[in-house]
């Protein structure tokens, strides 16, 4: 939840609909690769503020 409930500066939420548009366009990514992709992503999308819950990521791919 920390992820999606990120804010920006206007207090705006990163949200769950951003994060599944970034997963879904990047299907083809490592999973790696996706995780530093979204941690940059965050980053700029929240601009100035600071976290205020932690982050965790866990991913799978089903093959």
């Amino acid at each position: 939840d920390g992820l999606t409930e990120t804010v920006n500066e206007m207090e705006e939420e990163f949200g769950q609909e951003t994060l599944m548009k970034y997963l879904e366009s990047n299907l083809n990514k490592d999973l790696k690769t996706m995780h530093q992709d979204i941690i940059v992503k965050l980053d700029g999308f929240k601009g100035r503020n600071g976290y205020k819950d932690d982050i965790t990521m866990l991913s799978c791919r089903v093959i």
